[in-house]
């Protein structure tokens, strides 16, 4: 018989979720478990396994492709989400969570690439953005023009930047299920997961199953139950 509780406060796609949880908790194992219980040892162990795989330095190839999209919050409205994927591996080197679409977002974004892959790649592939154009020049341009901008990418173009624009499909049903976040906050939050499970977990079919980290040469994550082997060695001293 299914457990009847009683609603907790707190509404919104999240929450029904954890709800969900810590109900199928109480049918398997007979523990009752508050939701936001659920919440707080997510957040604690995420952040874990963020900072253990923060440290970790990608082998990524010298294609990096950028671009942009709107995602739904409650409370802040519309917001922006940025990423940057590296075209070998796959691999999701950095996103960015803003209120807008100016230099210094684009320019934050470019900072962070660089820091995960301690160095810059041969060409960046963009939109015609104002933002990103300004934004590449201070944060990748030197007189040897040792990495080319490719702007005005699209997605029929020879050119183009359909890698990057399968993944902001994935995030776009992902966000349409959730029905909008609760904040940008909870935006940056969620970002962040997505690139770990990306990254780290998913195995992708470009890659004949491996993970963007296997294929940037990262040598964890390799087991079955990939999240146990994150929190494992992310919990190790």
């Amino acid at each position: 018989m299914r457990a009847i509780h009683p609603q907790p406060k707190g509404k919104g796609f999240l929450a029904s979720l954890l709800r969900k949880i810590a109900d199928t908790i109480y049918q398997f194992y007979g523990i009752k478990i508050h939701h936001d219980t659920i919440r707080r040892w997510i957040r604690k162990f995420m952040a874990k396994i963020k900072e253990y795989v923060n440290k970790k330095e990608p082998n990524v190839g010298d294609i990096w492709h950028v671009d942009e999209q709107m995602i739904k919050t409650k409370k802040d409205d519309l917001v922006w989400c940025w990423n940057v994927m590296d075209r070998k591996t796959r691999f999701l080197l950095a996103n960015n969570i803003t209120t807008s679409r100016e230099i210094q977002d684009a320019r934050e974004l470019f900072k962070k690439a660089k820091e995960v892959a301690n160095g810059k790649p041969r060409y960046v592939y963009t939109d015609g953005l104002q933002a990103y154009i300004r934004a590449f020049k201070k944060e990748f341009g030197d007189r040897q023009h040792s990495v080319i901008h490719v702007r005005n990418v699209g997605i029929r173009k020879e050119r183009n930047n359909n890698i990057i624009e399968r993944y902001h499909g994935t995030v776009r049903e992902r966000d349409k299920v959730m029905r909008a976040l609760d904040s940008i906050n909870t935006a940056k939050e969620m970002m962040e997961y997505w690139r770990i499970y990306c990254d780290y977990i998913r195995p992708h079919s470009a890659l004949n199953g491996f993970t963007p980290a296997q294929m940037a040469r990262i040598g964890i994550a390799y087991s079955r139950n990939r999240w146990m082997e994150l929190l494992r060695k992310s919990m190790e001293k």
